[in-house]
């Protein structure tokens, strides 16, 4: 049985979510997301940073040295048009599912707006917290090519 690698990406401002929503923060997602991928198997990496040219580079690395791949952008829009060469030159037929915290279609959720992912094969959960990560990672497991 060959170990699934699961790459699981934040963008900026989540470090702080904690200063918002008391019960939630990034550790405490880190942590369950864990528990859940040692359960299964699942070896994972999971990463944050406030720069889009990290976050694109880690995704380029992620369709290269990982099976699938959850983001979480957060509060930038990245473009990743720009890096759509980049991203194609690597294997972007593997599965990738974002996730938002909040319901980013609620008028209250401000701007924020779904990546815009070439040639990606991608899910999208928003709304459910913290619990987005965790059926993220139980989609990936019950996906066919994953």
């Amino acid at each position: 049985m060959t170990v699934k690698r699961l790459l699981i990406l934040n963008g900026p401002g989540l470090t702080d979510i904690a200063a918002v929503d008391q019960p939630l923060n990034l550790q405490k997602i880190e942590d369950q997301c864990t528990s859940l991928c040692l359960q299964y198997g699942v070896e994972l990496s999971f990463r944050q940073s406030d720069e889009e040219s990290q976050i694109a580079s880690w995704i380029t690395e992620g369709y290269v040295n990982f099976d699938a791949i959850i983001i979480n952008p957060a509060f930038m829009d990245i473009d990743l048009s720009r890096y759509e060469q980049a991203i194609v030159a690597a294997d972007s037929s593997k599965p990738m599912v974002e996730v938002r915290l909040n319901n980013i279609y609620k008028a209250s959720a401000g701007k924020a707006k779904p990546l815009q992912l070439p040639a990606a094969n991608l899910g999208f959960i928003a709304g459910l917290g913290g619990q987005g990560y965790l059926l993220a990672i139980n989609a990936l497991l019950h996906t066919e090519n994953w």
